[in-house]
């Protein structure tokens, strides 16, 4: 059995006094930035403020400038042919615009004026006729009512614009060839200008009447 001397347990116990009695720097309070803050979120993570996107306002596409002029007044004027004639008239100053024709619901036209090959005139009067008929079957065979204001183009330059209309009771089509569409004001202007034009004219049920005019150079 080993032995240890007695001043081996004195110098022990008086470096244990020692340390114990003597003075210790004050601890220093130190902050962090996680503290109070969970280091694992099992929720739903939010956006700052600063971060959130804003809805980007994209700029109205600017409205091409009007092709036609005011239309003219055919209160004025007695008889539907006359009054179609006017309109006619007017339409004719927009040199971008070749031919015109105006159907009914039945696809029957009731006047149209036409610049050159008069076979250009014949596929008008039927690409509009049979548009105007189908949109008649159409609003038959769907429930509620069918809108008969509607404006549509096919082609490439020249096109083919069609004007739907209602007047009374009735539909109309005007069928317009030009080199570009008209724009939205101006298919609206036309639209109220042959409404206006045939709503004194159409008699619910009966026919309109009136074939395609002659009588200018020009006109079929």
């Amino acid at each position: 059995m080993t032995r240890r001397s007695r001043s081996s347990f004195d110098l022990r116990d008086a470096l244990t006094t020692a340390e114990a009695l003597s003075p210790k720097p004050p601890q220093v309070q130190t902050t962090s930035e996680y503290e109070g803050v969970p280091l694992v979120a099992f929720g739903g993570s939010e956006i700052p403020p600063s971060f959130v996107p804003t809805e980007r306002v994209v700029p109205a596409a600017p409205q091409p400038k009007p092709a036609l002029g005011p239309a003219p007044d055919v209160m004025a004027v007695s008889g539907m042919t006359p009054r179609l004639s006017t309109l006619m008239d007017w339409l004719r100053t927009d040199p971008e615009i070749t031919r015109v024709i105006v159907v009914d619901d039945e696809g029957l036209p009731l006047i149209g004026s036409t610049v050159g090959d008069l076979s250009d005139a014949e596929s008008l009067l039927a690409a509009t006729g049979s548009v105007a008929s189908a949109m008649k079957k159409l609003a038959l065979a769907t429930p509620g009512a069918l809108s008969r204001d509607f404006e549509g183009h096919v082609g490439d330059g020249p096109v083919l614009q069609l004007v739907g209309l209602s007047a009374g009771t009735r539909g109309f089509v005007v069928g317009i060839s030009r080199r570009r569409p008209l724009g939205q004001r101006d298919v609206e202007a036309v639209r109220a200008a042959f409404a206006r034009a045939l709503s004194g004219a159409v008699v619910a049920g009966a026919p309109v009447g009136g074939r395609p005019g002659t009588g200018r150079s020009g006109e079929t």
